[in-house]
């Protein structure tokens, strides 16, 4: 149960961090190579 709640929060957080945070990602994506990959 722990495991799942985790996986539960990280989705959470991952969702919110997009939806905050989806221009400036945007933003990093175009400055790195690397982080290009990271957004997909």
């Amino acid at each position: 149960m722990v495991e799942n709640e985790i996986a539960t929060l990280q989705k959470r957080v991952e969702t919110a961090l997009n939806n905050i945070s989806s221009a400036m990602v945007s933003d990093v994506c175009h400055l790195s190579d690397t982080a290009l990959l990271r957004c997909y």
